[in-house]
């Protein structure tokens, strides 16, 4: 077979919350006449050609979503490719909170793409990319993060994505494509090229985004990114990668992460069977009794836990869940270390979330991810000689 996962001619459908690896041909396919459908939260990785495709094919394809995918290490084509191979209408796509790094060719394509036939149009109309994080895509001797390749797109708009350290170029517009027909603002650019059609935009910001790892794949903001509270409202997502709502300062941010108010990380962020991992979580106290719930994945064993400001955790074996309750003072940053031990030999990344609740909302939700057993094994391939 071709495609490890395909959706054709169907409607109201929903892919969620799959691992797709090691396929012959795309990823995951949406193709031929789908609509009202979402496809989120998937880890898509290690895939011949394309991680997510969306193809109208020969049928008017429309109103698709396709959000909070991490997507990586195609090993011959791209993160996100839009199509209309044999002329059918793609219409309403909404590509959005996203991460795609360290693709072969680009993060994110909107092309021309055809079965053969000499087929001279591929429509596409109103196709918005907003808020992806965008990352070092391009790894022979091409590549880059976002293209408009396809001069039958009309309404496209690109903004608030974070695009760094890709290859060749980080927002390109081919020269057959009308101007008119595409909005770029508010972007992150990191590492412009000058590539032919290259284009900072309007309303850019330029420079070090200043990710919290990217080598290991933690593509968190550090405080002081000019990435944070940098974005337009306009058409932005009402949450983020990892569900927290936007905006949560005195503006959207760049990029797939909204910074929080609160924050997990894990340390180390890649670990084998038998390491000890430790989460840290760290809010702020407002005065007001604070809630903090984190219940365990499967794949780790609880060892211990500490905090440094007034509260008690304790830690519920059989349903993996650990609490912290206290009330720390307004403007008193609030550390909690949580300690595990990596049970299983499996390889895998592992996102773990917890909430912070203080009795008004929104309630805060933060979430680190791990990668268990040498998944990221790819990931030396990121460094480029300059």
């Amino acid at each position: 077979s071709q495609e490890c996962l395909t959706m054709a001619g169907t409607s109201a459908f929903q892919i969620s919350n799959n691992e797709v690896v090691d396929c012959n041909d795309e990823g995951i396919n949406v193709k031929d006449g789908s609509s009202d459908g979402k496809v989120y939260k998937n880890h898509v990785h290690q895939t011949l050609s394309t991680g997510i495709y969306i193809d109208a094919y020969a049928h008017r394809t429309y109103n698709i979503a396709v959000f909070q995918n991490l997507i990586h290490d195609s090993t011959n084509d791209n993160g996100i490719a839009l199509g209309s191979e044999k002329g059918g209408l793609l219409e309403e796509v909404h590509i959005y909170n996203n991460i795609i790094y360290h693709n072969r060719f680009c993060g994110i394509l909107l092309s021309t793409a055809g079965d053969g036939n000499n087929l001279d149009q591929h429509p596409m109309k109103n196709i918005r990319i907003t808020n992806n994080t965008i990352y070092n895509n391009g790894w022979t001797k091409y590549g880059g993060g976002i293209l408009v390749d396809n001069p039958d797109a009309q309404g496209t708009i690109i903004r608030n994505n974070l695009v760094s350290q890709n290859l060749s170029y980080q927002i390109a517009i081919d020269s057959t494509v009308p101007r008119q027909q595409v909005t770029v603002d508010h972007n992150l650019i990191d590492g412009y090229r000058g590539y032919e059609g290259e284009t900072y935009g309007t309303d850019f910001v330029s420079g070090n985004p200043l990710f919290i790892n990217p080598i290991m794949a933690n593509f968190d903001l550090q405080t002081g990114s000019p990435a944070i509270d940098a974005g337009s409202q306009d058409g932005a997502p009402d949450d983020d990668f990892a569900d927290n709502p936007r905006p949560q300062g005195a503006g959207v941010d760049i990029g797939a992460y909204e910074t929080p108010g609160a924050s997990k990380t894990a340390n180390p962020s890649a670990a084998r069977k038998g390491e000890i991992i430790t989460y840290t979580i760290k809010f702020t106290g407002t005065g007001s009794p604070v809630t903090v719930t984190d219940t365990l994945p499967f794949q780790v064993s609880y060892q211990s836990s500490s905090l440094n400001c007034p509260g008690t955790v304790t830690y519920d074996k059989a349903t993996r869940e650990l609490q912290y309750s206290g009330t720390p003072a307004s403007g008193q940053v609030c550390t909690i270390h949580i300690v595990v031990l990596v049970d299983t030999d499996e390889r895998m990344a592992v996102s773990n979330s917890a909430t912070i609740d203080n009795g008004q909302p929104p309630i805060v939700n933060v979430t680190a991810m791990v990668i268990l057993n040498g998944l990221m094994l790819y990931l030396p391939l990121i460094f480029k000689a300059g």
